[in-house]
């Protein structure tokens, strides 16, 4: 699981901000962060609430919250619980293009690809 800020959710440039003072609608607030969170971000939440969802966003590297280690170890942890051991292989081959590549990658990313190796 990871983190994110709402405001991606929205359109560009809708980062909102309530300023509260001892004279405001606390109710009127209240309803406004109800339907952000109803109609904004529980929508974009449960597009990620299932397991297959998860994995399908993390192969296409994206990992809001999660760093590449965690995004790999998390795919890697998903095939080898599913028996997708082709799926590993290929994360494998993935990680290794990067480190080969002298892509700017975090060094854990060999420790990630010698896990990789024990699993299959």
């Amino acid at each position: 699981m990871g983190f994110a800020r709402a405001q991606p959710i929205l359109r560009a440039g809708d980062d909102y901000w309530w300023r509260i003072s001892s004279t405001s609608d606390i109710p009127l607030v209240v309803g406004d962060i109800k339907d952000l969170v109803d109609q904004k971000i529980m929508p974009e939440l449960l597009r990620f609430s299932s397991e297959l969802n998860l994995m399908e966003m993390w192969e296409t590297g994206s990992s809001p919250g999660l760093t590449e280690n965690q995004r790999a170890i998390s795919l890697a942890a998903f095939y080898r619980l599913r028996s997708m051991n082709h799926k590993i292989l290929a994360l494998r081959q993935e990680l290794q293009r990067k480190v080969d590549s002298n892509v700017k990658v975090d060094l854990a990313l060999k420790t990630i690809n010698d896990f990789l190796s024990e699993l299959g």
